[in-house]
């Protein structure tokens, strides 16, 4: 396995899957030799007569929404020392892209508005270089930030398909190919409204996946996961359902209180169907794979092992 520490999230995308096929009774090889040139792929499954190899990618935020993160977080420290300093709240919208001379110079022009809406009582409205509305009026914020920054990102789905082509490449083998890729929530939003029906966004994803996994033959498949979230979720432990075609879609449970979707994508190969009903249990149950694990090493359940540890109260003893 790869041991550079920028690999850190590809290993652990690659135990992930050696993980949940040990379970389903494959033997696992990492990083096993493929094709005649030397080249390596991540992973090789078998069982019995069956075997698939498997490439992985993680997909990290992409240097836009890194840059506009950047900068939120610089206008917002720096919003809430004024706000501090001057007992005032600031409200609004601010666009990215204020280079840093002027972001320098803007924030020098709040405070002293800052000052002055602090000594009149008054409110100011003024508008951000980029763009937006920010308005500052007296008195301390009461509800928290009252500000925000639009937060742009990359082209998620030229990324997906770029990566596609090169594993696809990559991993050409003697066996049927499974590319494991788990992405960034911003791909899985595809700027489509919040409120746009689960089910709808995986059939528009299974319908974009196929199209382009039919140029290679030898791919049985992709898997495609969102980033882990927090919280409840819709449908969640009604586990999948299938789509038009040959798609599952898997919500799950992994660890409360964290959830994420996931799409088994099969491809033109004719393992696809059969090695795509695997993939798909692996990742309906992959909340329970922790305590099988746990227990195979003679220990006791993930949530009992994080109970906090009852003391005797003091005279009982």
């Amino acid at each position: 396995m790869r041991r550079d520490l920028g690999q850190f999230a590809h290993s652990l995308l690659q135990l992930e899957v050696g993980g949940l096929a040990m379970r389903a009774g494959w033997e696992v090889t990492f990083e096993p030799g493929v094709g005649e040139e030397g080249s390596r792929t991540d992973l090789l499954l078998v069982r019995d007569d069956d075997a698939m190899l498997v490439e992985v990618k993680g997909f990290l935020l992409d240097q836009q929404s890194n840059q506009d993160l950047a900068f939120s977080r610089r206008v917002s420290m720096a919003l809430m020392a004024i706000e501090s300093r001057e007992q005032v709240t600031f409200n609004g919208e601010i666009e990215p892209g204020i280079e840093d001379d002027k972001l320098d110079e803007w924030i020098e022009e709040l405070a002293l508005l800052a000052a002055d809406v602090a000594r009149s009582g008054l409110v100011i409205e003024t508008a951000p270089p980029s763009g937006g509305r920010l308005v500052i009026q007296p008195g301390w914020p009461t509800t928290g930030a009252g500000h925000s920054t639009t937060i742009r990102h990359g082209d998620e789905w030229r990324r997906i398909t770029t990566a596609l082509k090169a594993k696809a490449e990559q991993g050409r083998g003697e066996h049927p190919l499974w590319l494991r890729f788990d992405e960034t929530l911003q791909f899985w939003a595809l700027a489509v409204p919040p409120d746009y029906p689960r089910r709808r966004l995986h059939e528009r994803l299974a319908r974009g996946l196929s199209a382009e996994l039919a140029a290679f033959a030898h791919v049985a498949g992709i898997v495609l996961s969102s980033a882990p979230t927090a919280g409840s979720t819709v449908g969640a432990e009604d586990t999948w359902q299938n789509l038009d075609g040959n798609a599952t879609s898997v919500v799950c449970t992994t660890q409360p209180p964290f959830w994420r979707e996931s799409l088994v994508v099969g491809g033109p190969n004719e393992a696809a169907t059969r090695q795509r009903a695997e993939w798909t249990s692996w990742y309906a149950t992959e909340g329970s794979w922790l305590d099988w694990a746990l227990d195979r090493l003679g220990l006791p359940p993930f949530a009992k092992l994080v109970q906090p540890i009852s003391t005797p109260e003091a005279g009982n003893g």
